[in-house]
């Protein structure tokens, strides 16, 4: 009974990272680099949808569609007037968007403050599963991030501009030659990444509480899922996420929750030292 209830956590937790995951992986194969602003990005979409909720009285659902808009429209700005002109050099636009997170993280403690603050009370219907009963807010996690995540892939792999994001991904050069417009498609893309870490802050900030490190915090397992994977693949930063997700929490079982992060970290190193291309390197690596 514990082992499946700590399965079914890991799940939850295991969604929130692939979306975020999934996200990093996108901007990486069209910008090539590993944007850290995500975090706090992801962050900022979960106080969103907080401002939505108790200053709009904004329901959940309603709250959470427009937070993911929202921060795609941010996540789209910071790539047009920071990312964007500062070229291809990956270690600039990585060291760039430390700078951006921290001054995405400095805005969210000037707004919102440095407080833990939590969402109104949502009262979803939990779930019976024989012994176990599922908590309603882990059915609403796993239920969104597993229509989330089918969305994004049905958008990548049926659907005129998903096949130019997977042709841009492989090869710009050769895309731009086929009459793909590769800055359109990478606006596209930094929208879909944006308002997927949007949904991974506020569906983390309905499961646990508010504070402006949490995107900071999810980073690591993120990124980790991200490399278990194989970096650049889509299919494999979904796939680690939920790796990441179950293998934390089983973690939990056996040692204190704050070593959580460390068990991320060991399965992405244990990953580079024995397969660095991650579990699923292929040649068309979306």
């Amino acid at each position: 009974m514990f082992i499946l209830r700590a399965f079914l956590d890991g799940l939850s937790e295991g969604g929130i990272i692939a979306l975020a995951a999934i996200a990093i992986t996108l901007v990486f194969r069209i910008s090539r680099f590993a944007n850290v602003a995500f975090g706090d990005l992801l962050t900022i979409g979960a106080y969103l949808a907080l401002s939505m909720m108790v200053g709009w009285g904004l329901p959940f659902w309603p709250a959470i569609l427009l937070s993911a808009v929202m921060t795609g429209l941010i996540g789209v700005t910071s790539y047009l007037v920071v990312f964007k002109p500062l070229g291809l050099s990956t270690v600039t636009l990585f060291i760039s968007s430390i700078g951006l997170a921290l001054v995405f993280r400095a805005g969210i403690q000037l707004i919102w403050g440095n407080d833990i603050l939590s969402f109104p009370a949502i009262s979803f219907r939990s779930v019976e599963l024989g012994p176990i009963t599922i908590p309603g807010g882990d059915v609403v996690v796993i239920v969104t991030c597993a229509i989330v995540v089918a969305a994004f892939f049905l958008l990548l792999y049926q659907t005129r501009i998903g096949r130019e994001i997977r042709a841009t991904a492989n090869d710009p050069d050769l895309a731009r030659t086929t009459g793909i417009n590769v800055g359109q498609v990478t606006i596209v893309v930094w929208l879909c990444a944006a308002m997927l870490v949007g949904i991974a802050g506020v569906l983390l900030g309905a499961s646990t509480a508010l504070q402006p490190e949490m995107g900071w915090n999810l980073l690591l397992p993120a990124f980790a899922a991200a490399i278990l994977g194989g970096l650049g693949n889509t299919t494999g930063a979904a796939i680690g996420g939920l790796t990441i997700g179950i293998a934390m929490q089983f973690a939990v079982m056996f040692a204190p929750a704050g070593y959580k992060p460390g068990v991320a970290f060991a399965i992405m190193i244990l990953m580079l030292l024995i397969r660095p291309a991650g579990l699923l390197p292929s040649k068309d690596r979306q």
